[in-house]
Order: structure tokens, then sequence, then C-alpha cells
């Protein structure tokens, strides 16, 4: 996650509100969150993607070439 016009906190803040209690299992790589995991949602540095994938409803990336390549090896919808 990069720092834009809106920042990463507030992005986090948002997708948790919208998130939390469902039977999704959203995990968030972002650099600038200290990690944490709270119900279904889980904040970290980092994310072994290549194992969370195979398993993956949709995938939601900023647009760089392996995230988009990585989406594309396993047919998973990206936005």
């Amino acid at each position: 996650m990069d720092y834009g016009t809106i920042k990463p906190r507030t992005v986090v803040d948002n997708l948790i509100k919208a998130f939390e209690g469902t039977d999704f299992q959203i995990y968030i790589a972002a650099e600038q969150i200290n990690p944490c995991e709270k119900n279904n949602i889980y904040i970290d540095k980092r994310f072994d993607f290549s194992k969370l994938i195979p398993e993956t409803v949709a995938y939601i990336n900023r647009g760089s070439q392996n995230s988009i390549m990585t989406g594309l090896m396993y047919g998973v919808p990206q936005k």
C-alpha cells in the first residue's frame, strides 16, 4: 500500500468496517500499519500470496506487474 492522497490507515479502517464479521478472510499487506489480527481481518507487512491465491475469491492489488501476474496465473478476478 503506497502513500497517496488517502492515508493507509484510512484505507485499512474502511476495509475493516466493510468486512469485519463477514465470512470473508481479508489479508491486507501494508508496511505502514502495525501487524494485527482482528476476527477475519489480517494485517501484516507481507503475505505469501502464492499460498493464499488458490483459495481467493477476489484479489485487490496496486497493479504492479508481480501482483497482476500472480492473479492471472491463478485465474483470480482482480481489481
